[in-house]
Order: C-alpha cells, then sequence, then structure tokens
C-alpha cells in the first residue's frame, strides 16, 4: 500500500512538472518584468541591512566612542564622509550626518521594494489575464457533450479556483 501511495506521488509530481512547464508558456512574454523585478530584490537587500550598520556606526563614532576599539571598515568610511561633508566636528553634527544617510536608506528601500511590487503584480496580472483569456478561448470551442455531462457550476468553480490558485501563486512571488 505504501509503494502505491509512493507511485501515485511520484506520478503527481511529474504530472506537476509538466503542469508547470505549460504555465510558463504564459509567464515567457513577460520574462523581464520578472527578471526586473528579482534584480531589483538584490538591489533592496543591501538597503535593508544598512539601517543597523549605520545605528552602530552612530553608537560606535559619535555616542560612545571606544578609542581601543578599532573602528570597522565601514565606519572609518562614514567618519571620512562625515568629515568631509562638514558634519564630523561634533557629536550633534556627526549624529546629523547619520540620520541623513538613514533617512536617505529608508527612502531608496522603499521605493525599491514599491517598484519591485508593483512590476510584479502587474506582470502577474497580466500572465492570468491572458491565462483566462486563453481558457474562455478554450472553453467557446469545447464540444456541447461537455456541459452536457459536467454540471456548469462545476466546471465555473474548478476554474475559477484554479485561476485564483495561480494567482496566489504569483502574488506571492514578491520576490523579496
Amino acid at each position: 500500500m505504501i509503494e502505491a501511495v509512493q507511485q501515485d506521488n511520484n506520478r503527481g509530481s511529474g504530472q506537476d512538472w509538466r503542469l508547470a512547464a505549460r504555465l510558463v508558456r504564459f509567464v515567457y512574454p513577460y520574462k523581464w518584468s520578472f527578471l526586473f523585478a528579482w534584480v531589483l530584490t538584490f538591489v533592496n537587500a543591501p538597503l535593508a541591512t544598512a539601517g543597523p550598520l549605520l545605528t552602530k556606526a552612530a553608537i560606535d563614532l559619535f555616542l560612545a566612542p571606544n578609542p581601543q576599539r578599532p573602528l570597522a571598515e565601514y565606519a572609518a568610511w562614514l567618519k571620512h564622509g562625515a568629515e568631509w561633508a562638514g558634519l564630523g566636528d561634533s557629536r550633534h553634527q556627526g549624529l546629523i550626518f547619520i540620520a541623513i544617510l538613514f533617512l536617505s536608506v529608508n527612502l531608496a528601500q522603499s521605493a525599491v521594494q514599491y517598484l519591485q511590487v508593483v512590476i510584479t503584480e502587474n506582470a502577474g496580472q497580466k500572465v492570468i489575464h491572458d491565462l483566462r483569456t486563453k481558457l474562455f478561448g478554450h472553453l467557446q470551442n469545447v464540444p456541447v457533450q461537455l456541459y452536457d455531462d459536467n454540471p456548469v457550476g462545476e466546471l465555473m468553480t474548478r476554474l475559477t479556483s484554479d485561476v485564483g490558485s495561480l494567482n496566489e501563486l504569483l502574488r506571492s512571488l514578491k520576490i523579496g
């Protein structure tokens, strides 16, 4: 019995891969949108980690400096940047410099995340539209006998829920 279940599972996964390959046809026209959203993930990653590093640098450089402990390389760069900007002379000016950087990084991260979500949602909705259009065209061309043999509500429920599941899959691909 266990072997039969494993065979069914293996058979189902093979069908899943074939189904996924068929669905790739609908995603392929929008490959550049999804690729650009994926690239934005790599832009967003360092921006997301910059906040805690800037906070640590603010503490190490301006709030509680410890001359015995060597500075991290990025903290030294920030100190030189603050001095170059004319904001490294006092603790308050240094904190203002770090705060400006912190705000800039957070704004950039928000903009990148927003762009990523908009691109992914837009491409996903286009894929779902193409899929629904193709399904509607197919249902217009099937023999009438199909509708006689199967309850129409069951067919519509199946199509609606399957397309809805694919829509949720594409929405969850927010890549990041």
